[in-house]
């Protein structure tokens, strides 16, 4: 009887992988290649072959994004990538084409397709500018989601300096704004995503209080009572001083009033030595408007 049972166990076991096999053949041979419209519906973009290596990474990865997502064949990455260029990028493409020999053209791996790509839009001069940009960075104004932003698209182009975790946190923490800067460094940082997320709890803080974004103070500048050149210029800067009140604008009031108690007496005067009339102090009859200025 146990032989018999073993033997029927055996055959039931052989019978059960020789299915298993005809289901996996099944599976293999069913799959079909991902269409283009699906690659480019899943959030493929076009690239038009703008002459900046940071977009030119953005793509990159974008487009590796979306390579995982659809589950693209290795033989189709590079022929769905090329189908994405636009404008100047096409033509650079169509001349690399034209000069590609055998399965090259329609079995480029990625590697090398990609290797192409980013020797021609992210080539070593820039690279090094981007290097240099990257050593002096600074938040300025940026907001701290901007800045980590703009700090990781050019760290790619900066390895050599930021090749361990320290000095990534190093260099993002220096380049913040010196009121949350001051926070961050009195904190302990175990990560780049902990000093991120302290500059950025630094920064909501300040919002809270209003002094999120630094201004430079204005300088203040002290009315004087100088003599200006045209006298209705120093009529409108004294009656706006005096609208003001305050103790400090009595003195330049009383000034102006003798200035303008002098002036009387001098057109007064003159029109008594010419007998004319005058049409401030009111003394005489008809004739001092067209002799008055001659006498100034």
């Amino acid at each position: 009887v146990a032989a018999v049972v073993r033997t029927a166990f055996e055959e039931y076991r052989k019978e059960d992988q020789t299915k298993g096999k005809e289901k996996v053949t099944e599976i293999t041979t069913s799959s079909k290649p991902v269409l283009f419209k699906t690659f480019k519906s899943n959030g493929a973009t076009e690239f038009t072959g703008l002459a900046d290596p940071t977009e030119a990474l953005i793509w990159v990865e974008n487009t590796e994004k979306v390579f995982r997502i659809s589950h693209v064949n290795e033989d189709d990455k590079s022929v769905y990538a090329a189908a994405l260029f636009t404008k100047k990028a096409l033509t650079w493409w169509n001349n690399i084409y034209n000069t590609l020999i055998g399965d090259e053209k329609d079995k480029m791996p990625w590697e090398t397709f990609r290797a192409r790509f980013l020797e021609q839009y992210c080539p070593r001069d820039l690279r090094r500018r981007l290097e240099k940009e990257f050593l002096g960075i600074k938040q300025g104004d940026m907001s701290v989601d901007e800045y980590e932003t703009m700090f990781n698209q050019k760290a790619q182009f900066a390895t050599k300096h930021v090749s361990t975790e320290e000095d990534k946190i190093e260099m993002f923490v220096d380049g913040l704004r010196f009121e949350i800067k001051d926070f961050v460094v009195n904190r302990d940082i175990l990560s780049f995503a902990k000093a991120v997320e302290y500059a950025r709890k630094r920064e909501y803080d300040l919002s809270l209080r209003g002094v999120a974004t630094p201004t430079p103070k204005r300088q203040r500048v002290e009315q004087t009572a100088s003599n200006p050149t045209f006298q209705s210029s120093r009529f409108y800067s004294n009656r706006k001083i005096q609208s003001h009140g305050g103790s400090r604008a009595r003195p330049q009031s009383q000034s102006y009033s003798i200035q303008v108690y002098r002036i009387y007496l001098k057109i007064m005067i003159v029109c008594m030595n010419y007998e004319i009339n005058c049409e401030t102090c009111k003394l005489y009859s008809v004739g001092c408007s067209s002799k008055l200025p001659t006498l100034w």
